[in-house]
């Protein structure tokens, strides 16, 4: 299991920094797979929430 920081599933989200966003999407891509899960905690979820309605206005609801 890789833990995920919420920085990297912005990163992948947003696609809005053209170095580490592709480090990103390879890492959720290509890296993760279902014997390799990625996890993501409660609390960097509710911050992922937190900075894609606040910094990127993204729907709520989405």
């Amino acid at each position: 299991m890789i833990g995920l920081d919420s920085s990297v599933v912005i990163r992948y989200i947003a696609q809005d920094d053209k170095k580490q966003s592709p480090i990103a999407t390879r890492l959720i891509e290509q890296d993760l797979s279902e014997s390799r899960p990625g996890y993501l905690s409660l609390p960097a979820l509710a911050e992922v929430i937190w900075v894609m309605v606040s910094c990127y206005n993204a729907d709520r609801r989405r």
